[in-house]
């Protein structure tokens, strides 16, 4: 209870080091991180044009898909692939015993939130030409975003520290990440792998994708998709609860 009590008493920490962080990164940038959202929305509309002319979809069907579906892969790579160094790069900090270690999983999850904030201005702007896509499904995007977060909470702690005793893990991830990135429908609807679907049906970042997608599609999230990741996040709560002493003592001997 006094850990929890820690995290809440210093909520200001953990939302003043991400927005700092961001501000340091694009200090000098007239737009600062705007400039990935630009980059994700060039990105869709190519994308767009490609997969419209090879499903035959047109692009007021496919545009949207693939930009929601680019917001909500944006955010899922990223944590997986920072949430292995979240510990590493801040070694010194946690030798100098200044703060709780789970101050930096906690960072890296706020930072990303506060980016994939930036590229949903990209789909204001498509409810802006395409209208049907906003209904009352949209409401259901922020216990979505929460179950999300809450699952890469625990996914930035875990595997955080487990990179900290393997440092081949953070090159495994980055490097799988395109992979990953193949099989999941970020650009393709999964219905079109026909005899492959089992791609889809055992890849756990479709699930996680489908509950940030959605309700940004006007589209309601299917029960069996929030049991999943339900148990999903179970898993690795109980998994932390198993090994936090142990991670606790054990993190700065890990560390380089």
């Amino acid at each position: 209870m006094k850990k929890i009590y820690y995290f809440i008493e210093n909520w200001a920490l953990w939302l003043w080091l991400p927005w700092m962080e961001l501000k340091l990164r694009y200090r000098r940038s007239i737009i600062g991180p705007l400039w990935l959202t630009i980059a994700m929305g060039i990105t869709a509309i190519v994308m767009s044009l490609i997969y419209g002319g090879l499903f035959n979809e047109p692009l007021a069907v496919i545009l949207p898909y693939i930009i929601a579906g680019l917001i909500g892969w944006t955010f899922i790579s990223t944590n997986l692939t920072e949430g292995t160094t979240c510990f590493i790069f801040n070694a010194h900090i946690i030798k100098s015993g200044n703060c709780h270690p789970f101050i930096f999983p906690i960072k890296i999850l706020m930072n990303n939130l506060f980016i994939m904030g930036h590229n949903l201005l990209v789909m204001v702007i498509i409810y802006g030409f395409f209208p049907q896509y906003l209904n009352e499904y949209i409401i259901f995007a922020i216990p979505n975003i929460f179950l999300v977060a809450l699952f890469f909470l625990f996914y930035n702690v875990l595997i955080g520290c487990l990179a900290s005793r393997f440092q081949d893990i953070p090159i495994l991830v980055s490097s799988s990440l395109i992979g990953i990135m193949m099989i999941t429908p970020i650009f393709f609807r999964s219905e079109l792998l026909q005899s492959h679907q089992y791609l889809v049906d055992y890849n756990p970042f479709y699930y996680i994708l489908t509950l940030l997608r959605n309700p940004l599609l006007g589209l309601p999230t299917p029960p069996y998709i929030y049991t999943i990741v339900m148990i999903f996040i179970i898993v690795q709560i109980i998994l932390f609860m198993l090994l936090k002493h142990r991670i606790r003592h054990n993190l700065t001997l890990y560390l380089p």
